[in-house]
């Protein structure tokens, strides 16, 4: 009931590599991959540089969701992964009802509530979604690099300390 019964990986590398010499399938995601998120990064770019770096890391982290999505990197929902959900959407509820005596501690407040907010969006639309796949083998790293010199954010902060030292080369990249 396959829909390319017998068709392998092989089979249709070679069938790249003949239309154009070193073209493969990886080749092919790691070029949608990078497309999405330089799309969604060029969209959504509107923030000020002195925008919070929370901002700014959620939005990477929704256009690699982006990547991920397009490249079908599905994943099984750990089993505490409502309990973690539930434990943020409280601690949402709490911080809300929280009263302050300070505009400054007003300031704070909302600034905790508005990153939490994010961490639940986030959390909720990649359940089902593997996004360290296309992180680490898909999403040329330079795009994250040039949009972040652009939005004044750290790069390095979007990848783990692993994939930092693998991606170290694109810090050293003029493109």
């Amino acid at each position: 009931d396959l829909v390319f019964d017998g068709i392998t990986s092989q089979h249709v590398n070679r069938f790249l590599n003949k239309a154009m010499r070193g073209l493969t399938a990886k080749v092919f995601r790691t070029h949608h991959a990078t497309e999405i998120v330089q799309t969604y990064l060029r969209r959504h770019n509107g923030f000020k540089p002195e925008e919070s770096p929370y901002v700014k890391l959620h939005h990477a982290r929704v256009a690699n969701l982006e990547a991920a999505i397009r490249c079908n990197h599905k994943r099984t929902p750990p089993k505490t992964w409502e309990g973690t959900l539930l434990k943020k959407q409280q601690r949402l509820d709490e911080l809300k009802t929280r009263e302050v005596k300070t505009d400054k501690q007003k300031m704070r407040l909302d600034e905790r509530i508005r990153k939490l907010k994010l961490d639940v969006d986030l959390q909720k639309r990649t359940r089902d979604y593997n996004l360290n796949t296309s992180l680490r083998n898909y999403i040329d790293p330079r795009v994250y690099k040039n949009w972040a010199n652009k939005a004044e954010f750290d790069w390095k902060g979007i990848y783990p300390k692993t994939l930092q030292r693998k991606f170290l080369w694109a810090s050293r990249s003029k493109a």
